[in-house]
């Protein structure tokens, strides 16, 4: 018990604010909802600039060559996913307003990924001889999360981007 403890309180407080943020987004879309594409962005983004930012640890950290790889190619795979459909796509409502259906697979995905990250920094934390490769399956699940949600949030932009075109060009 005194081990989970340390764990715990030794966390740094942005991994928790991390995992609420994850469970607030992945409560969402528990229901169906409208929503505007700004706040449907904030999955992709949260998840790449988590990507980003341990691969740029990573890479501080000595790996460069391998810290690259290890967003660039899961990054990639997670992005052109895209069309392997686990939720149905959003419809377009009006301007930037996309109703989305109700689903569950996101928050048990975005818990399973924080859960995920954080049981590989304990585990590098009991084994520091495995640190560095433990930090890079970690930075790998990030950046394939990050591409697959990305993936997920192209098509319903590239349909707002195309009619805000249309509009501006029949005005």
């Amino acid at each position: 018990m005194e081990a989970a403890r340390i764990i715990i309180t030794h966390t740094p407080p942005y991994v928790w604010v991390l995992l609420v943020l994850l469970i607030i987004l992945g409560v969402r879309r528990l229901k169906p909802r409208r929503t505007h594409l700004a706040l449907a962005a904030l999955a992709p983004v949260s998840f790449f600039i988590w990507s980003i930012i341990a691969a740029g640890l990573s890479i501080h950290g000595g790996n460069e060559g391998t810290a690259v790889i290890a967003w660039a190619v899961p990054f990639m795979l997670g992005a052109l996913s895209g069309p392997l459909r686990t939720v149905p796509r959003p419809a377009h409502v009006n301007g930037w307003i996309f109703y989305y259906e109700a689903t569950a697979l996101p928050l048990g995905l975005y818990v399973l990924v924080w859960g995920t990250r954080y049981g590989l920094g304990i585990w590098a934390g009991f084994q520091p001889a495995m640190a560095g490769s433990l930090e890079l399956a970690g930075l790998a699940v990030s950046a394939l999360t990050a591409g697959r949600t990305f993936a997920d949030f192209l098509p319903p932009l590239s349909t707002g981007l195309r009619i805000r075109r249309a509009r501006i060009t029949t005005t």
